[in-house]
Order: C-alpha cells, then sequence, then structure tokens
C-alpha cells in the first residue's frame, strides 16, 4: 500500500472489521444489560410521575432514550409493564395537582398562572395516557324510524317502475 495516504483512506483489512464486528456485538450485549437492570428502576419512576426523559437524564448509566423505548416496546410483556406503570403514574400526577395545601393567602398570581398552567398539562397527560381520565360525552338520539313507510315508499316505487315498463312494451 501507499504509506503517503492517510490512515481514513486506506482500506480496512479483514481483522479489523472482524474486531469491530465484535466490539459492535459486545457494546449491543452490554446496553441490553444497561437496558435489564434499568427497567425496575424507570417503572418505579413512572409510577411516582416521573418520565422517561427525566429517568434517562438522572439515572447513573448513560442510556440512550431512544434505544432503551425501542428496546421496552419489542417485548409484549415489558411493553405491558411499561404502560402499566404510566398508568399508575397518571394517578400519582393527578395527587400532586390535587394538593391544594401549597396554595394560601399569600400566593402571589404568577403562582397561580404557573399552577393553572401545570395542571392544564397534567390534565392533558392524564387523560392521553389513562381513559379514566378522559372526558366523556353523552350523545342521545331520540330518533324513531317507521319501517312502515319506508315500505310504503318502496311499494310505491316498484308500482311505478312496473307501469313505467308496461307502458313501454306496449
Amino acid at each position: 500500500m501507499d504509506a503517503t495516504l492517510p490512515e481514513w483512506l486506506m482500506p480496512e483489512q479483514p481483522e479489523q472489521r472482524e474486531s469491530q464486528r465484535r466490539s459492535t456485538r459486545s457494546e449491543r450485549e452490554l446496553e441490553r444489560t444497561r437496558f435489564e437492570i434499568a427497567f425496575p428502576a424507570l417503572l418505579d419512576a413512572l409510577g411516582r410521575g416521573r418520565f422517561l426523559k427525566s429517568f434517562v437524564k438522572h439515572y447513573p448509566v448513560k442510556l440512550d432514550e431512544d434505544r432503551f423505548k425501542a428496546w421496552i416496546h419489542r417485548d409484549a410483556e415489558r411493553d405491558k409493564q411499561y404502560y402499566e406503570a404510566k398508568r399508575i403514574g397518571c394517578d400519582s400526577l393527578v395527587d400532586d395537582v390535587m394538593d391544594f395545601e401549597a396554595m394560601d393567602e399569600a400566593t402571589i398570581p404568577e403562582d397561580v398562572e404557573r399552577y393553572k398552567a401545570r395542571v392544564g398539562t397534567v390534565k392533558w397527560y392524564v387523560a392521553a395516557h389513562d381513559r379514566r381520565y378522559r372526558a366523556t360525552q353523552q350523545i342521545e338520539i331520540n330518533q324513531n324510524i317507521s319501517i312502515v313507510a319506508a315500505l310504503a315508499a318502496a311499494n310505491s316505487r316498484l308500482i311505478e317502475h312496473e307501469q313505467a315498463k308496461m307502458i313501454e312494451s306496449e
């Protein structure tokens, strides 16, 4: 090979590719192990009303959020546990919002507006993740359909059609 070429332009040797493949495989196994260890802690955090992004950010070991999410959803049982923990977390968020003790007469208007915004956000989040908190609407339909009138109209159209056929054939 030409020694004047920069290293990054040099073709890879087969042994280099094999070592890269081995390191990639071991990195994937290490990542899977990290996910398996972090998952129970994530379920606990979600159950307390925290979010995946916050969990990954504060977890002591570096986790790739998107790959962690994909790993969770790849397995039906993990996926079920994840959504169950989120549902429990919705209850925790609602409990936190319903805690009015933090508000008193000395609360300044900016705090009230901030609290209203937080309540609105929590309300949206729990409605999106737990059907028990979704707004429901009752729709009443008071309309009677008369089958007798519909049959009479159909019979009259049939008679008119047959009369028109008879006139054409004559």
